[in-house]
């Protein structure tokens, strides 16, 4: 599980080491996920999300900037904002494993 896991991103396999995601995990895969842009399901799928959960955490994401979505296309993409956040979060966590 924790190899599965630590392909998606370097947050989650930190994480998945210690248990359970918290939200802020939850969030960072959802943006990892929309860097291409996606549709809801396939971005369920990529961030290990139920459909419910992830409803919820979108309209954070966009509310705050780091999500936009395409109204025409229904695609959802991580801004660059959103990919900045996504960035210091990843150094974050480099820092923290050393």
């Amino acid at each position: 599980m924790v190899g599965l896991t630590a392909i998606k991103s370097l947050g989650s396999f930190y994480l998945a080491r210690m248990g359970r995601r918290d939200k802020v995990q939850v969030y960072m895969d959802i943006l990892e996920a929309a860097k291409d842009s996606k549709r809801v399901t396939n971005l369920a799928n990529r961030a290990s999300v139920n459909y419910m959960q992830l409803q919820k955490n979108l309209e954070v994401l966009v509310d705050k900037g780091f999500l936009k979505l395409d109204d025409e296309t229904k695609l959802y993409e991580t801004t660059k904002s959103g990919k900045r956040l996504l960035k210091h979060w990843k150094k974050m966590l480099r820092i923290l494993r050393e």
